[in-house]
């Protein structure tokens, strides 16, 4: 049964990260999950490329949303995914986090129904490169500092729905983490 919806917002970024990201996902000691992929508004030189790895994972499904003419807005994908996810837990991950291969064993066994948990993100220095990073083990990546961020969140879908899940006035990247975790 599964147990998480992975909620993955997307915007002109290099397909290479991404497989990284969900390759990471196949590595999971416990799977239990699925993943909504909201590819909003890349230029058909990204979305083309990363539709078709998404679709290589059987675990996903990738969708695309646009608004041409109006400005991209993060927050309309992710309540989007919201709509889609078929989970009562949904797990918020930017498409450049490399999850420990017992991730999901941590999001499983702290995921409540009245509960939100923000997780740290290690970031690796930019000396490293992305084939580095494809090829060494999890335990030899050594992050240059952590840091406090939005880039992974795992909340109750039935909380996010209650908020109205995030505020789509904020375009671009913003204030719109801060002011749904206020909400929540």
């Amino acid at each position: 049964m599964k147990t998480i919806t992975i909620l993955y917002a997307f915007r002109n970024r290099d397909t290479h990260r991404v497989k990284l990201s969900l390759q990471s996902l196949q590595k999971q000691t416990v799977q239990g999950f699925e993943v909504v992929f909201v590819d909003y508004g890349s230029d058909n030189e990204f979305s083309t490329p990363v539709k078709k790895m998404v679709e290589r994972f059987d675990f996903a499904s990738y969708h695309y949303i646009s608004h041409p003419g109006l400005l991209w807005n993060k927050s309309k994908a992710l309540n989007y995914g919201i709509r889609q996810a078929k989970c009562d837990s949904i797990l918020i991950n930017d498409v450049d986090v490399i999850l420990h291969p017992k991730a999901m064993e941590l999001f499983q066994s702290v995921s409540a129904p009245k509960r939100f948990s923000l997780f740290k993100i290690g970031y690796l220095p930019q000396s490293i490169s992305l084939n580095e990073v494809a090829t060494k083990p999890y335990e030899e990546l050594t992050p240059t500092h952590t840091g406090d961020t939005f880039g992974i969140g795992l909340f109750p879908k039935a909380a996010l729905e209650a908020v109205h899940g995030l505020d789509e006035f904020f375009h671009f990247y913003g204030s719109e983490d801060e002011d749904l975790i206020a909400r929540l």
